[in-house]
């Protein structure tokens, strides 16, 4: 008896250590982590454009919970055959809500779900066509002033990711996953936070850990499907699949400090209208710092030309990990 007693204490005592290294494993890989932060640029936002994450998967067992806030702000004018187009609008994510579950080894798998909004005080969505007549949905009552554009602030977004990973740095100095995810459209078309589109996004993604930096990448896709609803059917707008990456530094410091920067960009799902069709390259910096379990970030960025890429961008996040 006293040798299975002791052996169930041995046991217990490796399945503590295996949680607590688990623990530290999964603590380590978000402190070195790229800023998931939002790539809101223009109506971008209202599609599936993946944010900046680690090639790594959180290690079994372990869950990342986190509630982030981002305010980014877009504007351009421009005269488009012979019509003065403005794109003005202030996005709000109050509240973005994000769990990632490492399932298995090597595997993860997560959830988000964003409630969001337009300012409406200050948006201006004044998009034409060649004969002047506006092309957003619903933004003519403004243009014409016949009313109000009555967006509303709502639950614009439900996603589902997974991430594989296939290699690890330890046998082939890179950790590279593959990501795909999916974005479900629930918002009220007219609110312009979802395209109404069911966006499907295939990602691959890189990482290379070094002694105090941890280089990152990603590069992928995301293709539209059915039928958008930013713009009037009148027009004939059809969105386009594009690709997305971007490329960061995460420098660990001492006391469990890290600060990042990284370069962001996509092309454009809107060829069809000419004051968004360029593509976006924004750049983006933050500091996180581990209190324990907890991950507290912020930062901000902005576009390295405004005419396709946002004036600002900034972000509070709290996540805990399990």
């Amino acid at each position: 008896m006293a040798f299975v007693v002791a052996s169930q204490g041995s046991h217990a005592g490796e399945t503590e250590r295996k949680t607590q290294e688990g623990d530290a494993d999964s603590r380590s890989l978000l402190l070195g982590a790229p800023f998931a932060v939002p790539r809101a640029n223009y109506f971008h936002t209202a599609l599936e454009v993946p944010p900046f994450e680690p090639a790594r998967t959180l290690e079994r067992d372990s869950v990342f919970l986190r509630l982030r806030t981002a305010h980014v702000h877009s504007a351009e004018k421009r005269t488009i055959d012979g019509y003065r187009n403005n794109f003005d609008g202030l996005y709000h994510e109050w509240a973005a809500l994000e769990c990632d579950w490492g399932v298995i080894d090597r595997l993860e798998i997560g959830t988000h779900i964003v409630y969001a909004g337009w300012d409406e005080c200050i948006d201006h969505f004044e998009l034409l066509d060649q004969t002047g007549n506006p092309i957003v949905l619903d933004e003519d009552r403004v243009i014409y002033g016949t009313g109000a554009s009555k967006r509303h602030d709502n639950v614009s977004v439900v996603g589902l990711k997974a991430k594989a990973l296939l290699l690890t740095a330890e046998r082939s100095g890179l950790d590279l996953s593959f990501a795909p995810s999916v974005k479900f459209p629930v918002s009220r078309a007219g609110d312009l936070t979802s395209a109404g589109t069911y966006d499907l996004a295939f990602t691959l993604l890189a990482s290379i850990p070094m002694r105090r930096v941890v280089l990152h990448a990603n590069l992928g896709a995301t293709v539209p499907l059915g039928d958008q609803n930013l713009f009037v059917p009148e027009a004939g707008i059809k969105l386009n699949p594009f690709v997305h990456g971007a490329i960061g530094a995460t420098f660990t410091l001492p006391s469990e400090f890290a600060v990042g920067i990284q370069l962001e960009a996509n092309s454009s799902a809107f060829r069809d209208v000419e004051l968004l069709d360029d593509p976006p390259f924004t750049i983006v910096a933050g500091v996180r710092k581990l209190f324990g379990k907890l991950v507290v970030e912020v930062g901000g960025g902005t576009g390295l030309d405004w005419s396709s890429g946002y004036r600002y961008s900034s972000f509070f996040s709290v996540g805990y990990v399990f």
